[in-house]
């Protein structure tokens, strides 16, 4: 996931977002079309995705979101469920590569304390 926090201007955000952009290798990261990205401003939230191909813009999804507003938070908590279930899928593609170990799992080595 990407994101880009700033202190007010949402704007700004999605400008350093905009540099952020790479193509997405498919050996590293396997068919994805998309990552899931945010810009963030004070209080203001905006969903989106940096698309695979750097040719290509980052495109806003959903509403702007005010976390002043009480809709607004609830719905934020409620995209945050639903994004963390598109990371739990998405994370299903990546290919496996050596040396590459999952976050959180014990690594066993000899010769070790």
């Amino acid at each position: 996931m990407f994101g880009e926090d700033k202190h007010t201007d949402l704007a700004a955000a999605f400008a350093d977002l905009e540099k952020k952009r790479v193509n997405l290798s498919g050996m590293h990261y396997g068919p994805l079309r998309f990552i899931l990205g945010y810009a963030a401003a004070g209080t203001a939230v905006q969903w989106c995705f940096l698309p695979s191909h750097v040719d290509q813009r980052v495109e806003v999804m959903g509403n702007k979101l005010d976390l002043r507003n009480g809709e607004d938070r609830l719905n934020f908590l409620l995209s945050l469920v639903q994004a963390y279930r598109l990371l739990a899928v998405m994370s299903a593609t990546v290919p496996q590569l050596p040396g590459r170990w999952p976050l959180y799992s014990e690594i066993i080595r000899e010769n070790s304390m």
